[in-house]
């Protein structure tokens, strides 16, 4: 699929999808490395860029630094919120703020759980092509 988008809207999605995880991972990293041997899916799965190439990723960063600065202030704010209602021990607003991210993330899940019977249903169809004829399609 190609995405024609401008350019401003490019610098935003790409901070949010790409440029901003690299910083919170290596924030994350940084804060818990002390812990080596506790460790849970969750944290592999969000330091994973941590430390990746730093001459390149610098460049990366600061190439889009007007962009990303401006996403970080706004995720700052955001996480002192959630801090305020962890301080508070706000049960409810942390457990709206759990819902809501669900139901933010809930047609991803529906896509990749389609993607994922798509490529079943693919590898089915070509397994059942070989024991027709002996080959595949695949890669022609």
């Amino acid at each position: 699929m190609i995405l024609l988008i401008d350019s401003a809207e490019h610098d935003r999605a790409v901070g949010f999808k790409s440029h901003l995880p690299h910083l919170l991972a290596g924030l994350l990293f940084e804060s818990g490395h002390q812990y080596p041997n506790v460790g849970a899916g969750s944290w592999s799965d969000l330091t994973r860029v941590a430390g990746v190439d730093p001459q390149l990723w610098s460049q990366i960063l600061t190439a889009n630094h007007e962009e990303l600065s401006a996403i970080v202030g706004d995720f700052a704010q955001r996480l002192l919120e959630l801090k305020d209602h962890l301080e508070n021990g706000n049960q409810e607003a942390i457990r709206q703020f759990l819902v809501d991210v669900a139901k933010l993330k809930e047609p991803g899940r529906k896509s990749a759980m389609q993607s994922l019977a798509v490529g079943k249903d693919e590898r089915s169809s070509r397994q059942t092509q070989k024991k027709r004829t002996g080959r595949t399609s695949k890669g022609l």
